[in-house]
């Protein structure tokens, strides 16, 4: 099946790419980055309209995963309107291009910060959607799209990831693990936003990307929580790191984040009964991964 990724290069991108090529598919990445696995590349970016047609045009994807996102939050908080144009008007420029040129289903990257401070945990698909980030209002509008308008063309996969973590992944949009792990390995220190005591739903990039690759061979319209459905506050993914290491870790409490959700995880059941999909990789072991890889380069 020929397969078009947007930010095929990025942290969940490149691994997704990696899971489709193992399984046999056409991939083509659209990213303004290199190719990370020598799959057919454009660099192209998905808010210049035009060039995404000529992408569309050349290759006639059969199914599109789109990926291609501005992600930080706190920056989404200070830059709304840029936040907008790459995150809506990006996405328009991918599902009008997959509209044109007869694409037959599309995977949307949506995100956990669509359920705002709202919702009560653990959520489910059902649960109201309250974003609280700009971020997390651009995600919800292109689920509408999709949902109320897109679908007349094409089926579509819409996954709320909730916090994804793993290999390449780097600390600049503010994701807590990487930068955990960066300051845990090279200065001994983290910086916790908060009391610590907000919880998240982590999951491997790796689950990730084969979660993607079982959305994008199914065939009908799916909205699904992406998670492990395990509940960790942030002083819990302090104390693991701890645990790997031999001398103390210093903790500096900061103010809270704008935008930031208290707290979020997921009942991840509806994942699991719709694809077959559950996470194989543990907090614990991907943290130990993460770090014993950031102490070996330093």
């Amino acid at each position: 099946m020929k397969i078009l990724v947007t930010g095929g290069s990025g942290f969940i991108g490149g691994a997704t790419v990696a899971a489709l090529l193992n399984r046999g598919h056409d991939v083509i990445n659209v990213d303004l980055q290199p190719a990370v696995h020598g799959e057919r590349h454009y660099s192209v970016d998905v808010t210049d309209a035009a060039a995404v047609d000529e992408v569309f045009a050349a290759e006639r994807p059969q199914r599109v995963i789109h990926l291609a996102a501005h992600i930080s939050v706190p920056v989404s908080v200070e830059q709304p309107r840029m936040d907008m144009v790459q995150n809506i008007g990006g996405s328009l420029n991918v599902l009008e291009s997959s509209r044109k040129f007869g694409v037959e289903r599309v995977l949307f990257a949506s995100s956990a910060a669509v359920y705002g401070n709202g919702a009560v945990p653990p959520i489910d698909e059902q649960t109201e959607t309250v974003p609280v980030s700009p971020y997390g209002i651009s995600k919800r509008a292109v689920e509408m799209y999709l949902t109320g308008f897109y679908c007349q063309w094409f089926s579509y996969a819409i996954l709320r990831y909730a916090n994804v973590y793993g290999p390449r992944q780097t600390p600049e949009g503010g994701a807590v693990i990487a930068r955990f792990v960066e300051g845990a390995a090279r200065h001994h220190a983290v910086q916790v936003f908060g009391d610590g005591l907000q919880t998240r739903d982590f999951v491997h990039v790796e689950d990730v990307a084969r979660v993607n690759a079982l959305a994008i061979e199914h065939s009908n319209s799916v909205l699904l929580n992406v998670g492990s459905g395990v509940p960790v506050t942030v002083n819990d993914l302090v104390s693991t790191l701890q645990s790997f290491m031999s001398r103390p870790l210093e903790v500096k409490h900061l103010p809270p984040r704008p935008g930031d959700i208290r707290d979020s995880y997921y009942r991840a059941t509806q994942v699991r009964d719709v694809l077959g999909w559950t996470p194989t990789i543990t907090l614990t072991d991907g943290l130990r991964q993460l770090y014993e890889m950031a102490v070996a380069e330093r």
